[in-house]
């Protein structure tokens, strides 16, 4: 039987992948941390910690794991552990299959898309994160069986970042688009991700390198969706005048900081941008962390009554960019569940989850 482990099996994308090896048969090794083991709740897996040794290598490690908590400046020691972590358990001949993002591209797919290695950038902390990782996976295992599999923007029944949010948006009055700006959704639906990913740790190692998209609704605008939610919920929608938030390069960031009103407001703001952001987030790891402390306690944000979150920008760019991530997957596979599927899914949550 082949074994298959998964970090990262807590997580919204790894319950779901846990949960499909089991229904096809594989011996599953969950790794999760302590304080989030307790949502997997299949009998048939075994559960470890991150810091559990195992007696036999797994015959697949698929890769779920990247820094989301703590401050941004930290991620890339997050990401070291991360890596040590797979290099700990993956044995030579173990078939690693990492889990990554179209973000590498941009959050507005600014950049060429291209089915191959990105190189390292200054970039937002997630994207910085996800690249690096990449690209230290494949340092570190070249002439071994690596699959990169860079997914769309997940969506499905629970999806914390898309159906939860956009309908929390929907019920709060929060704008969830652009007006005159109808973007690609370039969304895959988590029982797809859990399917590709499956039928990849069932293929047998050729011991290369190989690249994967799926977005398998990218061609979808996000006014398909949204029509749909704005009649299950009985609510409209609001969209807003707003332009691209990602800034180009330093000049565009540079400009868009110099109307801030003061120094502490610049600097914030600068700290969460891409580029000038990367040069500050590394300063910052430089410090002693005595120094790191008392900055980040003076750089707490204070609450503004009527004055939208900055993470609004960045979503609300998202939400209209014009550029489709394309799928590119292995043929032999067979997609699971179409756009109509995915929405009864999604749907009958809303019914069982209360929001309608």
């Amino acid at each position: 039987m082949t074994t298959v482990a998964v970090i990262g099996a807590a997580g919204y994308v790894g319950q779901e992948l846990v949960s499909e090896l089991v229904r096809r048969g594989r011996e599953v090794i969950a790794i999760a941390r302590p304080a989030t083991s307790f949502l997997i709740r299949n009998e048939a897996v075994r559960l470890v910690s991150p810091n559990d040794a195992l007696q036999l290598p797994p015959d697949v490690l698929i890769n779920l794991a990247y820094p989301s908590s703590g401050r941004s400046y930290e991620y890339p020691t997050k990401n070291r552990q991360i890596l040590e972590l797979i290099l700990r358990l993956a044995a030579p001949q173990t078939s690693v299959i990492h889990v990554s993002t179209l973000a590498v591209f941009g959050f507005e797919l600014e950049r060429e898309v291209v089915v191959g290695p990105v190189s390292r950038r200054r970039d937002y902390p997630y994207i910085e994160a996800k690249i690096d990782l990449e690209q230290d996976l494949m340092r570190e295992r070249p002439g071994k069986d690596l699959q990169i599999v860079r997914l769309g923007n997940v969506w499905g029944p629970a999806s914390p970042y898309w159906t939860a949010a956009l309908a929390e948006r929907l019920l709060f009055g929060a704008p969830v688009g652009v007006a005159g700006r109808d973007g690609c959704c370039n969304l895959t639906d988590i029982g797809n991700v859990a399917s590709y990913l499956s039928f990849l740790a069932s293929q047998e190692s050729d011991g290369a390198l190989g690249f994967h998209h799926l977005a398998e609704f990218g061609h979808l605008r996000w006014s398909h969706w949204i029509s749909k939610m704005e009649q299950a919920l009985c609510l409209g929608a609001v969209r807003v005048n707003a332009s691209a938030a990602t800034a180009r390069g330093i000049a565009s960031e540079l400009r868009q900081m110099a109307s801030s009103l003061s120094l502490s407001s610049m600097a914030k703001q600068a700290y969460a941008t891409a580029y000038v952001g990367s040069w500050m987030r590394s300063t910052v790891r430089a410090l002693p962390k005595r120094a790191v402390s008392v900055l980040a306690e003076k750089a707490k944000p204070r609450s503004s009554p009527g004055v939208a979150h900055a993470s609004d920008a960045l979503f609300l760019s998202i939400m209209g960019t014009p550029n489709q991530f394309k799928t590119k997957v292995d043929p032999r596979w067979v997609q699971a569940i179409d756009d109509e599927a995915s929405w009864h899914r999604v749907a009958g949550w809303f019914a069982a989850s209360g929001h309608i």
